[in-house]
C-alpha cells in the first residue's frame, strides 16, 4: 500500500510541474508579440501587442532597466503599440518592454549578417618615403567608421 501512495504522489508532482511550465510558457507567448521593422539594414522601430494594459509601456536596454530608451511610443490600436527610438536599435542588443514594474517581454535586434567588412581604399601620404617626424596619416575607408551603436 505505501508503494501505491508514493507512485500517486510522484504522478501528482509531475502533473503539477508540467502544468506550471505550460502555464508560464503560455503567459510569456501571450504577453508580447514583437515585430522589429528594418530600413536600410537598421532596426528603426518595434511593433508589439499584449493582452492586458493599464498604463504606458516603455522600452529599456536589457542591461540597464533604470532609464528607458528615448523615443516615441504610439498607441496604434487596442492593446497595440509602435515604438520608434530616437537612435536606431543596436544590432545584437536585447531590449525589455515594461509597463510600470511589470515586464511584458523581451526582444533582440538580430545582427545584420549581410554586412561586408570595410576596406581601406587609400592611405595618405601616398609616397614611398615619409619624414621621420610625420604627425598625421589619413586612411580612406569604403564606409563611414563612426556609426551609432558601434
Amino acid at each position: 500500500m505505501p508503494l501505491n501512495i508514493t507512485k500517486r504522489i510522484k504522478c501528482y508532482l509531475i502533473f503539477f510541474c508540467l502544468n506550471n511550465v505550460m502555464i508560464s510558457c503560455k503567459a510569456d507567448s501571450d504577453a508580447l508579440n514583437a515585430k522589429i521593422n528594418y530600413e536600410d539594414g537598421k532596426a528603426i522601430s518595434v511593433n508589439f501587442s499584449f493582452n492586458k494594459n493599464s498604463g504606458q509601456p516603455q522600452v529599456f536596454i536589457d542591461t540597464s532597466e533604470e532609464m528607458p530608451v528615448l523615443g516615441n511610443m504610439v498607441n496604434v490600436g487596442a492593446k497595440r503599440y509602435s515604438f520608434v527610438p530616437v537612435v536606431p536599435f543596436t544590432e545584437g542588443q536585447r531590449y525589455t518592454i515594461k509597463e510600470g514594474q511589470r515586464t511584458l517581454g523581451h526582444f533582440r535586434v538580430m545582427d545584420n549578417t549581410h554586412r561586408t567588412d570595410p576596406e581601406i581604399l587609400a592611405i595618405y601620404p601616398s609616397t614611398d618615403t615619409v619624414p621621420e617626424n610625420l604627425l598625421k596619416i589619413y586612411f580612406k575607408f569604403s564606409e563611414p567608421m563612426q556609426e551609432v551603436g558601434h
